[in-house]
């Protein structure tokens, strides 16, 4: 017999969290800016970072801006 490898060993696929913190900000009447900060983690990694590497996290921001006419 022989070794066998598996690359999904160490995968824990659909456990991954999300944790966001949205900050607003009115500004007058007619200006709402929000700005969500969100880290994504997992206890495999599924993500990728900025230089192309397997990573158990990720962080992201969106700023949003609405106006009222």
């Amino acid at each position: 017999g022989g070794a066998t490898y598996s690359p999904y060993k160490n995968m824990y696929l659909g456990s991954a969290q999300t944790f966001t913190v949205t900050p607003t900000y009115y500004w007058g009447e007619n200006v709402i800016i929000k700005l969500d900060l969100r880290r994504d983690q997992a206890l495999g990694q599924q993500f990728v970072n900025e230089k192309g590497q397997p990573a158990s996290h990720q962080n992201g921001a969106t700023l949003g801006v609405v106006a009222k006419f």
